[in-house]
């Protein structure tokens, strides 16, 4: 006799879910879109870098301090600290501003092609959910099936047995039955494992751990 009167299962989704909420959850919760949007927000700063440096000014500071003196011949009788500081603003233009365009254009480039990879992204995403989703509805399914024919094969089990303590059927009538309600057991096993592992597939697929479920 087995130790556990029902198989063991994984309860996480119903099947019942919206799947544009659960596409819309994936798509942000999935690591895979958090650093696809921290490279497009990285790109994005430095397309307005480029874009907009030439009108910030390059600074530069300097400063000096020493002890300097002066007298006739080679005598220095008089000294004094002396200090000098400049500040200095200055704007620079390669190849008279055609050099900073291209570096905005290849910014612009970077930043279009990043674009593109985060909608692609989004667009796997989005097709593993719907799959995943659709794997569980249909082991579902399947699970109410086979809990159908196993309630089918264990009636027509029961009468088989029936039939050989009143003397009307045959030993292997019975046997048959047990054959085709082992069958239906195991099918029935098979498909709650497999709903098991639909489920577990689409939870993860959200972007959510496998700890504390299992």
């Amino acid at each position: 006799d087995p130790v556990e009167a029902e198989p063991p299962s994984v309860d996480i989704f119903t099947g019942a879910e919206d799947v544009a909420e659960l596409i819309a959850g994936a798509q942000v919760d999935r690591p895979e879109s958090e650093q696809a949007e921290a490279l497009l927000a990285a790109a994005e700063g430095d397309f307005s870098a480029q874009r907009y440096g030439w009108f910030v000014p390059s600074v530069s500071f300097n400063w000096s301090s020493g002890e300097f003196g002066g007298a006739p011949g080679s005598s220095l009788p008089s000294t004094d600290n002396r200090q000098d500081r400049s500040l200095t603003l200055y704007w620079q233009f390669d190849a008279l501003g055609f050099g900073q365009r291209a570096r905005i254009e290849e910014k612009r480039a970077q930043l279009h092609e990043l674009a593109l990879q985060r909608e692609k992204l989004r667009d796997a995403i989005a097709a593993e959910v719907r799959e995943s989703h659709a794997r569980v509805v249909s082991m579902k399914r399947q699970v109410e099936l086979a809990d159908v024919a196993v309630a089918h094969a264990q009636r027509a089990y029961e009468l088989n047995r029936t039939r050989i303590f009143d003397q009307q059927g045959l030993p292997l009538e019975a046997l048959a039955a047990m054959q085709t309600l082992a069958a239906a057991e195991l099918g029935a096993l098979d498909a709650r494992a497999g709903l098991a592992v639909a489920q577990l597939r689409l939870h993860t697929v959200l972007g959510n751990p496998l700890a504390g479920v299992l």
